[in-house]
């Protein structure tokens, strides 16, 4: 009989997808310098969505970018990624690995406009480049419904009778209006993380306060097209040195201050994969959000969360909730998941991040998601 110690079983436990914890920054900072066309590939669409009827007339359209992960069908089916406010797709590096090795692929991951290595659309001019901003919440949606029209179902890799979809935060505000206008759609199943169906904010009369900002352009000092108030522009707060030697700034961690409000994950390791992301490319750093960005999820939030809407959706749902999740409210969440029609949820405890948690957490939610998935 071969024994092993409690120390080799715990490992050999948490060893269930493509990196432990402790080695997840290396590997994940190789994968990314490997460059494109390797483990990755960017790419991009364009559409004509929100631009001007005078920039149409021109011609003129906006480049949607996406990544994609991996080159061979899965056995399992494929998997479409739907990122968060202020995330680019290759943050998905590491999860797009894990469902590989677990036979979904190809993975596709959408760079919302805005963030990532999608430009922004802007009536008036916006005080950074990094702000985060919409004109308009629906415009996401229609990016991802063109996206999963005219590129991942063009791709005769993916598997259309097994397509699943994963999002976080305000990818899966996006994923649920896309349900609710597409109630016809190729999405076998799918996992919403943290989904921003209502944004926790201190101010009750949040969505009054931006929409009348928004309606005349400014009051005071509020400026519909400037930070949203608290919000600011990044601040790296210092440098690190990564394991292969290198030099990187980054952001503040709070995650080891388990008092603090604004903690996103408990692994700092996977957090400064952000870090790094933001460092190589600039250009998808984004900050905080515009007041008009603010205004456009809460009408949003506002109406996906509507009874009549959400009866709209035919498709099976995974809800993940965070129970110390300072973004995302877990009852609206809940709500929304027992008006669906076809939902079932699993409340953890972690930050806001699931996905980006620590190995404990974060392979318990994949566990469940690969186990709905595979159902």
């Amino acid at each position: 009989m071969i024994k092993l110690s409690l120390g080799v079983i715990l490992l050999f436990s948490q060893q269930l997808f493509a990196a432990a914890e402790v080695e997840v920054l290396s590997k994940m900072v190789s994968l990314l310098d490997r460059g494109n066309g390797s483990f990755y590939q960017l790419s991009h669409f364009e559409t004509q969505v929100g631009l001007s009827a005078k920039s149409i007339e021109q011609g003129k359209t906006l480049k949607i970018s996406y990544v994609k992960f991996g080159k061979t069908k899965g056995s399992k089916g494929s998997l479409v990624i739907v990122p968060g406010r202020t995330e680019a797709g290759l943050k998905y590096i590491e999860v797009a690995e894990d469902f590989i090795s677990k036979g979904y692929s190809p993975v596709y991951a959408i760079d919302h406009r805005g963030q990532g290595f999608t430009s922004t659309v802007t009536a008036k001019p916006l005080p950074d480049n990094y702000i985060g901003h919409v004109e308009k919440f629906d415009h996401y949606v229609k990016d991802f419904s063109q996206f999963v029209r005219f590129v991942v179902l063009k791709d005769t890799r993916v598997d259309q009778k097994n397509l699943f979809l994963l999002s976080n935060s305000m990818g899966g505000a996006i994923a649920l209006r896309y349900f609710q206008q597409n109630p016809v759609n190729p999405f076998k199943k799918s996992a919403l993380s943290s989904s921003m169906f209502k944004i926790i904010t201190n101010d009750k009369l949040a969505l009054l306060k931006t929409t009348a900002v928004c309606s005349v352009g400014k009051i005071g000092k509020l400026d519909c097209y400037g930070y949203t108030p608290g919000e600011s522009a990044l601040a790296w707060a210092g440098q690190e040195i990564l394991p292969d030697g290198r030099l990187i700034s980054v952001r503040a961690y709070h995650g080891d201050d388990p008092t603090n409000p604004r903690n996103l994950t408990s692994s700092k390791d996977r957090f400064r994969i952000n870090d790094y992301l933001w460092n190589k490319w600039p250009q998808a750093i984004v900050a905080g959000p515009s007041i008009k960005w603010t205004e456009q999820s809460l009408l949003a939030s506002k109406v996906l969360r509507e009874r009549n809407e959400i009866l709209k959706v035919n498709n099976d749902i995974f809800v993940l909730i965070a129970s110390r999740d300072f973004r995302a409210d877990g009852p609206a969440q809940e709500r929304v998941c027992k008006t669906l029609k076809n939902c079932q949820m699993k409340t953890y405890d972690s930050y806001h991040e699931i996905l980006m948690e620590t190995d404990s957490i974060r392979n318990e939610a994949l566990k469940d998601i690969l186990k709905y998935f595979g159902r």
